[in-house]
């Protein structure tokens, strides 16, 4: 019997549509190379703007196309769940391995999917948060954080397994324990100290709301080498009265004290946030303010999302700006990051750093630095950690040559 997966979506996502496939190769299944060779299709969902949901809707339609049985994981069918019935599909909502276990005959929850030397653990399902436009929230309700143990454990079995890189993911890792009277700081200390192995992890998104408690401790956790200094703090505006409107419960001057706070301890520290742009409340001003906040912050990236209305938001009953204007910002804000990008990786020629062969790259492998950032390589054997030196720069990708043997991660 034969499988085919396709996943879609957040790191999160895709970890838990690779927690599934793991579930059915251990209960014998082989994995197949098309949707032709397989026996039945599991599909990983998301919906997390309008685009992305037909998107979703139209490969339903075309996997279906191949006469297989078409297992609809995640969001998509979280929303959809009726109409993917009456398309011929089955759908097993976001986080539900009672559905899992129904549908498919496995349990799915404790796998731990090991991808060449990458492992995604997800340490959390929801979020605290209440925002104005996210579907999201309403398909995850509430926070459900993981047991330390059990993360503990998760991490312990990867790195056994062969992975190097621990992604720690969530809708929003800095709200894990808030439902267990413990924190994101604890929960590192934690997996440092049970495995003690050599890796790399990889802390995910967080909400400048909900972190603003815990970034101290954040600070002097990250001193320990085995974490990327990357941070991924999304701002979503530069406009304080967006914000309240988009009911992120956190400034921009909340946001700048985070940044601040990491960047005066590690200067080289990557920094990822994201803007949506046309909100329906968004004036040209409000705009300019959050122009004027990534001139003075400068993130090494910035992904940036025009605003689409998710059905049963509370955003979702406000008037849409004219589609001409949220295009034209997009532009203006995508041209003016692609400067700071060039000038940010720029600035890392000469250096030389520690870096994790993750997976093959057009031109040899792609690695990472001690800071998360993209290294090509000509050469590495993937799961092996190198000196690097970097040579060049593009707007994504530093490129470096092999030194010599790795140093102390």
């Amino acid at each position: 019997m034969h499988l085919y997966v396709e996943r879609y979506g957040c790191t999160q996502l895709q970890a838990e549509t690779d927690m599934i496939a793991d579930a059915l190769v251990r209960a014998g299944w082989e994995v197949a190379k098309s949707p032709e060779s397989a026996d039945i299709i599991l599909l990983g969902t998301c919906v997390v703007i309008e685009h992305t949901e037909r998107r979703m809707v139209r490969r339903v339609r075309e996997l279906l196309e191949y006469s297989r049985p078409l297992y609809v994981y995640g969001c998509l069918a979280s929303v959809r769940g009726e109409a993917l019935r009456e398309m011929g599909a089955v759908p097993i909502p976001a986080w539900d391995w009672g559905a899992v276990k129904v549908h498919l005959g496995v349990e799915a929850r404790d796998m731990v999917p090991v991808r060449g030397a990458v492992a995604s653990i997800p340490i959390a399902n929801g979020c605290a948060g209440a925002c104005a436009y996210c579907v999201t929230r309403l398909i995850r309700r509430g926070l459900e954080s993981e047991p330390p143990e059990v993360i503990v454990d998760r991490v312990r079995r990867a790195v056994r397994a062969g992975a190097r890189e621990i992604r720690l993911t969530a809708q929003d890792t800095a709200s894990y324990g808030l439902d267990r009277g413990t924190d994101l700081p604890s929960l590192l200390r934690a997996v440092l100290e049970g495995v003690r192995d050599r890796y790399r992890v990889r802390v995910g998104m967080m909400d400048p709301r909900t972190a603003l408690r815990v970034y101290r401790d954040l600070i002097d956790v990250w001193e320990d080498g085995r974490i990327y200094r990357f941070l991924h703090l999304p701002v979503q505006s530069g406009s304080d009265s967006v914000l309240r409107d988009m009911r992120r419960g956190y400034t921009v001057s909340d946001f700048l004290k985070i940044v601040e706070g990491f960047r005066e301890v590690y200067p080289d520290l990557t920094l990822s946030t994201d803007v949506i742009v046309g909100y329906p409340t968004e004036d040209e001003e409000d705009f300019r303010e959050t122009v004027r906040l990534v001139e003075e912050v400068r993130p090494d990236i910035l992904n940036i999302t025009r605003f689409s209305p998710r059905p049963g938001t509370p955003a979702a009953n406000l008037k849409p700006l004219p589609g001409g204007v949220v295009k034209e910002r997009s532009r203006l804000l995508t041209d003016l990051h692609a400067g700071i990008a060039l000038e940010r990786n720029r600035d890392r020629v000469g250096t030389v750093d520690t870096a994790l062969v993750v997976e093959p790259a057009r031109g040899g492998v792609m690695a990472r630095d001690s800071t998360y950032r993209p290294v090509v390589l000509a050469s590495g054997y993937i799961g092996r950690f190198y000196r690097v030196r970097i040579t060049g720069y593009g707007r994504v990708n530093l490129f470096g040559e092999v030194t010599g043997p790795a140093g102390p991660v």
